[in-house]
């Protein structure tokens, strides 16, 4: 998804038609910052969906808490990510965007966006989480693990569109 997501976060910064040729230079610019950071939420969401289901009782509002904490313990990856996506002249590698990032702004650089962030990773938690609801116990009996699959896929469609 990189070249997509890269297309369009510039066609809206530089407010150009999606299909712009500009947009799709260089398509795979930042991809080892985005599947460094998928990988850190996939990892990072599933225990913390446990412990924050446990702890609030609710398996609803366990989902929503840990998307929230997520999204903004990763913002400050996502902020660098998108200064690296730039149409910069210069290649500049992540340690040293970052290090620019907090000489330019200071720390507080680092928490651009995190309320939207937030709400949109609160939000995919929130219905990532119904998927418990919905999925069957025994995955190995009766094509119960085809349903499942198609619950979670569901599930991660509806919290990703909203």
């Amino acid at each position: 998804l990189n070249p997509w997501d890269r297309a369009l976060y510039l066609s809206v910064i530089n407010e150009r038609p999606f299909f712009s040729r500009v947009n799709w230079r260089e398509p795979y610019r930042g991809l080892t910052q985005t599947l460094a950071q998928r990988s850190i939420s996939s990892g990072i969401y599933f225990p913390l969906e446990d412990i924050c289901s446990r702890t609030t009782g609710s398996h609803a509002l366990g989902g929503q808490a840990a998307g929230v904490l997520v999204g903004v313990a990763l913002n400050p990856l996502s902020l660098i990510k998108y200064q690296i996506w730039k149409e910069d002249e210069v290649r500049r590698s992540f340690a040293s965007t970052a290090q620019k990032l907090l000489r330019d702004a200071g720390p507080l650089v680092f928490l651009r966006g995190v309320i939207s962030t937030a709400i949109r990773d609160g939000t995919f938690g929130l219905c990532f989480s119904l998927r418990r609801y919905v999925q069957v116990h025994g995955a190995g009996e009766n094509g119960a693990a085809v349903y499942n699959f198609g619950a979670a896929v569901t599930c991660a469609a509806l919290g990703t569109t909203l």
